[in-house]
């Protein structure tokens, strides 16, 4: 079975992300074909399909108004996050998928 997992963090950053890692790493030891779908991050393994991922989004970070502004509205809505699902979904058609955690950075009609 080809099984997507969702989560906005791809490496150990807490719970959420450790959870979905662990969860494909034992689906896929169970021959399962596991696909993932986050954020770009430099602490993320050499995925697959990455280049599907959507741009980092650091909301502790400095940032100006404008900056401020757009990062507000991409939790409404993400157009980034809605071309890099569907490309992706177009492209590997999985069976399942599994949402863990998305809001805010990854946030996309999709899901609500």
């Amino acid at each position: 079975m080809k099984i997507l997992l969702i989560n906005k963090f791809l490496y150990p950053k807490g719970g959420d992300a450790i959870s979905t890692l662990t969860t494909g790493t034992l689906l896929s030891r169970k021959s399962h074909e596991v696909i993932y779908w986050g954020m770009e991050a430099p602490e993320n393994q050499d995925f697959p399909h990455k280049e599907y991922f959507v741009s980092n989004v650091d909301y502790d970070g400095p940032s100006g108004l404008f900056r401020q502004l757009k990062l507000s509205l991409n939790i409404l809505y993400s157009f980034e996050a809605k071309d890099k699902i569907d490309a992706l979904l177009r492209k590997v058609r999985p069976d399942i998928i599994h949402l863990n955690n998305f809001a805010h950075q990854i946030s996309h009609q999709y899901w609500m």
